[in-house]
């Protein structure tokens, strides 16, 4: 990953990339993803546990255990700088779910920051597809 990567560029990237593998499965306009608290903060402390030694700004996120489930106020922070950048939209008004924003040149847009994050590591390309993959399958808001 490029010098300075942090865990909100990878993010940004995965949730991009988790609604685009979606799309090509068959899901037709937005793809939602829950932000229900424990569903959203358990599975991000999951993958950050699983994929931080393939890429270690996960470790920016820390998660507390003292309540009912993991909670990262960094990760909270992230969604609402993401929402602010227009890389995810809340267009509903409880923010219990968000999507990625895709738009037509997203494809080739995300494919070049690939290009530049993983500079032929196939090991970590190959962990990347696999989180976005498990990403995409524990927060799908229809799950």
């Amino acid at each position: 990953m490029p010098h300075g990567a942090s865990a909100e560029d990878l993010l940004a990237l995965v949730l991009q990339y988790a609604a685009m593998q979606a799309r090509a499965q068959g899901e037709r306009g937005e793809v939602w993803f829950t932000e229900e608290p424990s569903r959203l903060h358990g599975t991000i402390k999951d993958l950050r546990d699983r994929y931080k030694g393939f890429f270690p700004e996960l470790s920016e996120l820390s998660f507390s255990n003292e309540g009912a489930f993991p909670y990262s106020p960094e990760l909270r922070q992230i969604l609402g700088n993401l929402q602010l950048y227009g890389i995810i939209g809340r267009r509903n008004p409880s923010f219990d779910r968000f999507s990625p924003n895709v738009f037509e040149d997203t494809p080739e847009v995300l494919e070049q920051e690939l290009r530049v994050y993983f500079e032929g590591a196939k090991d970590k390309r190959a962990a990347f597809d696999e989180m976005a993959s498990e990403l995409k399958d524990r927060l799908s808001a229809a799950a």
